[in-house]
């Protein structure tokens, strides 16, 4: 009995390590982004790599570029956190979404408010 339920929790594991796996790949490319701002959309560049189950990149836009060190996944939610070189210093921007096939949205959260964003994978 413990040997099947070892096994069986095994199974389980390997099974949550793979969904996961397929998962950040489902992320991984590069997304042309829009963000919703006071003055009018924002256009950038969400570049996600994939290594060994682990996802990393960057962001690039009009005020600059930003790495992204770590990006979480949960089934097709994805966060991540940069920071932001401004003239009145660096600003920590938390980033959390979904992923739907070729479409990404979701909210930008920054120490004067929430901002939306939206994507769609860029054809390379």
């Amino acid at each position: 009995m413990k040997a099947k339920l070892r096994f069986f929790a095994a199974a389980l594991a390997l099974a949550a390590l793979f969904a996961q796996a397929a998962s950040a790949a489902g992320l991984a490319g590069v997304w042309n982004v829009s963000t919703e701002s006071a003055s009018g959309p924002r256009k950038s560049v969400l570049r996600v790599d994939e290594a060994k189950g682990q996802l990393s990149g960057y962001i690039k836009g009009e005020r600059g570029e930003a790495e992204i060190e770590t990006i979480d996944v949960d089934g097709e939610s994805f966060s991540f956190v940069i920071q932001m070189a401004t003239a009145m210093g660096d600003i920590e921007l938390t980033y959390k979404g979904t992923v739907s096939g070729d479409a990404i949205a979701g909210t930008i959260e920054t120490p004067m408010g929430s901002l939306q964003f939206s994507g769609v994978r860029a054809e390379e």
